[in-house]
């Protein structure tokens, strides 16, 4: 209430879900003609939501932003939304690139992840340093190799091509 929501909306019926998700599918297109915007993809621990929204509105405020957050809360993904508003291309860009990695930092530091159900992706994978270090990209890196040792599935969405043959972690950043 404090954060100027609403009381929550609860689905006890197939009908009032399909209406739930209609109104949630009516955001995003209503962003869209506010203004150009980057959806930051995130999750944290549900008991930090209030925390993240503080957060997302915060930076983006420091950076001349816009912040709109939906999502699915009940599983602790929150669609951050920065707006571009009538800010210059190259202007929009440097403020979007810096406030992206502050909320992202922001993220891991309440516990989260950089993203949730749409995976890190070529959007994120700039990010991803900020929550998964060496080790664990030499895990990510062994287990895609196990899986796809040819390299053909999304090569080089994550790992640059020709990285899954070698072991150096410092070239396993994306």
């Amino acid at each position: 209430a404090g954060l100027g929501g609403d009381e929550p909306l609860v689905a006890l019926d197939a009908a009032e879900q399909r209406r739930l998700w209609q109104i949630r599918r009516k955001v995003a297109e209503g962003m869209r003609d506010l203004s150009v915007f980057k959806e930051a993809d995130t999750v944290v621990p549900r008991s930090r939501l209030v925390e993240l929204v503080e957060a997302s509105r915060r930076i983006a405020e420091a950076h001349g932003l816009t912040a709109i957050n939906f999502g699915h809360a009940g599983d602790g993904n929150l669609h951050v939304n920065l707006l571009k508003g009538d800010l210059p291309d190259e202007v929009w860009e440097e403020r979007r690139d810096r406030a992206e990695e502050e909320l992202f930092a922001a993220v891991v530091e309440l516990g989260g992840a950089i993203t949730a159900e749409h995976g890190v992706g070529w959007t994120q994978r700039r990010f991803l340093h900020l929550s998964v270090d060496a080790p664990r990209m030499r895990l990510l890196a062994g287990i895609k190799r196990t899986f796809d040792p040819l390299g053909i599935l999304n090569p080089g969405k994550i790992f640059p091509d020709g990285i899954l043959a070698q072991d150096d972690p410092e070239t396993l950043t994306p």
